[in-house]
C-alpha cells in the first residue's frame, strides 16, 4: 500500500498550519512588521488570502495529472523567491519602531 502521498500531505498541512501561526504572531508582536495602525488591517487582509487560496485549492485538484503538482512547486519556488527579499533580523534591528 503506498502511503507517501497521505503522509506528504499531513507534512504538509502541518506546515502550512505553523507557518500561518508564525505569520500571525509575528504581526501582532513586532511593530516594524506592521505599525499599530495598519495591524489590524493587515491581519485581516492575511487571513482573506489564506482563506482565498484553500477555497481554490479542491479546483487545482480537479485539473489533469501534472497541473497540481507543477502549481504545488510554483508556489513553493514563489515563496522562496519572496522570503529571499525579507529583510535579515539585523535589518530589522536597525530600524527604528514607530
Amino acid at each position: 500500500m503506498n502511503i507517501s502521498i497521505p503522509v506528504a500531505i499531513l507534512c504538509m498541512s502541518s506546515c502550512i498550519s505553523v507557518g500561518f501561526t508564525a505569520v500571525i504572531q509575528t504581526a501582532y508582536q513586532d511593530e516594524r512588521v506592521f505599525p499599530f495602525s495598519r495591524k489590524a488591517s493587515a491581519i485581516n487582509v492575511i487571513i482573506l488570502m489564506s482563506k482565498s487560496a484553500t477555497i481554490g485549492a479542491p479546483f487545482v485538484n480537479e485539473e489533469e495529472e501534472p497541473i497540481p503538482i507543477v502549481v504545488i512547486i510554483g508556489m513553493s519556488l514563489a515563496t522562496l523567491i519572496l522570503i529571499y527579499f525579507f529583510p535579515s533580523k539585523d535589518d530589522l534591528d536597525k530600524m527604528q519602531k514607530v
